[in-house]
């Protein structure tokens, strides 16, 4: 079954690939040495090289909006409204106040 990849998206299948120009390319990549077992690796979103277990994709910059903080989930990092805001654009990189009706 044939895969579509957006521009700069990467896949690992025996080697790494990536989309670029509307052409796969092989993506030349040092991996660093790990301090964890193959058991605790997992290998990222959009990545060609495994990490540990509780890395901390928040730590490379993810930009959030200021009423969202940055969350890390298994594979990525991403966008979370803070309490008592709602997602303006359907990713939670920009929150909006909620408006409450009391009855």
């Amino acid at each position: 079954m044939a895969q579509t990849l957006s521009e700069g998206q990467r896949l690992l299948a025996k080697r790494c690939t990536e989309c670029k120009n509307g052409l796969m390319v092989s993506v030349t990549e040092n991996c660093p040495e790990l301090n964890c077992t193959l058991k605790e690796q997992i290998l990222p979103d959009n990545r060609c090289c495994n990490v540990c277990k509780g890395y901390d994709f928040c730590a490379e910059g993810l930009i959030c909006g200021e009423n969202s903080e940055c969350k890390n989930r298994n594979s990525r990092a991403e966008c979370e409204c803070k309490s008592g805001f709602a997602s303006i654009h359907g990713d939670s990189t920009y929150c909006e106040g909620r408006r409450l009706c009391t009855i």
